[in-house]
């Protein structure tokens, strides 16, 4: 089923960075994880939704991921990042450490965050 046949609503307000220091293989990267888990997220969810916002202020470039979600997310002690519901678990989760592997490499980080029915990703890239 096409993505746009589940009724997810989506919104973007993106703003891609002019610099020498960022690669576009490296958004790539942030954006096709992040959307792959928000939108397996939201589909299941009641009232679903996606929505991407980024901002460059000051050589701090944040990517916020939002998106519905209507269970509960479990943290895993090590890494922070929220344990896989899908089934045959030792094959997933790869997405979300490399995303945290590219936010390194430019001296971020990432969080995860759930407030009410709402998951939220943020990542932070240094572009100094």
């Amino acid at each position: 089923m096409a993505k746009a046949e589940l009724g997810i609503r989506f919104e973007a307000d993106f703003f891609y960075p002019v610099s020498d220091r960022v690669e576009v293989v490296d958004i790539s990267i942030l954006l096709m994880n992040a959307l792959s888990n928000a939108i397996l997220a939201a589909e299941s969810s009641e009232a679903s939704f996606v929505k991407v916002h980024s901002f460059l202020h000051r050589g701090t470039y944040l990517i916020e991921v939002r998106n519905s979600f209507d269970g509960v997310l479990d943290f895993q002690t090590e890494s922070g990042f929220p344990e896989t519901k899908k089934e045959k678990r030792e094959e997933h989760g790869y997405g979300l450490f490399n995303i945290k592997r590219v936010a390194e490499r430019y001296g971020g980080a990432v969080t995860f965050m759930q407030e009410g029915r709402e998951v939220i990703l943020t990542v932070m890239l240094l572009l100094l």
